[in-house]
């Protein structure tokens, strides 16, 4: 599996869990256009200068990096910031 994959969902999984959306909610339509921005900015960074295209983990090393994303995101929405 490449590494790329895992690492998206749990980045997604941890700005979730950081209310990373709702920082926009404010700018009304206008989130859905701003929002992604810095989100695209980071990815292209980390996949493509980086080269973690290139790398690959096994499958149980992939599915351990998203699990953890999803128990931190669980975490710190409900304990933090609830």
């Amino acid at each position: 599996m490449r590494l790329e994959y895992p690492l998206f969902i749990f980045i997604f999984f941890l700005l979730s869990g950081f209310g990373y959306f709702e920082l926009f909610a404010p700018l009304g339509w206008w989130q859905y256009l701003i929002g992604p921005l810095p989100m695209i900015l980071v990815f292209w960074l980390l996949f493509d200068k980086l080269n973690l295209k290139e790398k690959r983990v096994d499958n149980g090393v992939g599915l351990m990096i998203v699990l953890s994303g999803l128990v931190i995101w669980i975490i710190l929405d409900a304990f933090i910031f609830n």
